[in-house]
C-alpha cells in the first residue's frame, strides 16, 4: 500500500452536509485530509461508514480506492498505514464546531426529506387503496354476474325437467300404428 500513498485521503460523503470522525463534509465538495492528521479510530470510522468513499492519493496526484484498506484491519495495521504516509501540505483535519444555524439547517433538510418521503409513501398508499376498491367492485360485479347466470341455469334446467316429464307421461297413440 505504501507505493500508492501520497499522504492524503480524498473523502466523499454521499449526502452533504455530513459529519463523521470529527470531520465536517462541506456541501457538494470532497474533503482532502492529511493521513498523518488522523487517529486509528478516525480512520476506522471513515472506512466503515457506507456514506463515505475513501480514496488514497497516488504519487501522480490522483486518488484511487484501495481495496486492501478496510475497517476490519487491526489497530496496528491501520496505525502502520498512517505512519507510512508522507507529510503533505494540507490543513490538519480538526473537528469543526457546528453552530446552531448549521445544525438547524441540517435538521430542517432532514425533516424536509423525511416529509417528502412520507408524502410519496402516502400517495402510493392512496393509489393502492383506490386500486383495491376498484378491484373489489369489479370482483363484486363478477360474482353478481356469476350468481345471476347460475340462477338462470337453474331456471332453464327446471324448465327442461318440466318439459321432459309431460313428454314421458303421454301415452303413445295406438291408432297411429
Amino acid at each position: 500500500m505504501a507505493g500508492l500513498m501520497r499522504g492524503a485521503l480524498l473523502l466523499t460523503a454521499a449526502k452533504t452536509p455530513y459529519r463523521r470522525a470529527g470531520l465536517a463534509f462541506p456541501v457538494g465538495v470532497p474533503l482532502t485530509v492529511a493521513i498523518l492528521s488522523l487517529t486509528v479510530q478516525q480512520l476506522r470510522l471513515l472506512l466503515e461508514d457506507p456514506q463515505i468513499t475513501v480514496m488514497v492519493g497516488q504519487d501522480i496526484g490522483t486518488y484511487v480506492i484501495v481495496p486492501e484498506l478496510k475497517a476490519e484491519l487491526s489497530d496496528d495495521d491501520l496505525q502502520a498505514f498512517i505512519d507510512a504516509a508522507p507529510p503533505v501540505e494540507i490543513e490538519p483535519a480538526v473537528p469543526l464546531p457546528v453552530g446552531p444555524e448549521q445544525e438547524l439547517a441540517e435538521l430542517r433538510q432532514t425533516a424536509d426529506e423525511t416529509a417528502a418521503a412520507l408524502r410519496r409513501a402516502n400517495e402510493e398508499i392512496v393509489q393502492l387503496q383506490d386500486a383495491g376498491k376498484d378491484s373489489a367492485a369489479a370482483l363484486a360485479a363478477a360474482l353478481a354476474d356469476v350468481e345471476a347466470r347460475n340462477a338462470r341455469i337453474a331456471e332453464l334446467e327446471a324448465d327442461l325437467a318440466k318439459a321432459a316429464k309431460p313428454a314421458a307421461a303421454k301415452p303413445k297413440d295406438k291408432s297411429a300404428d
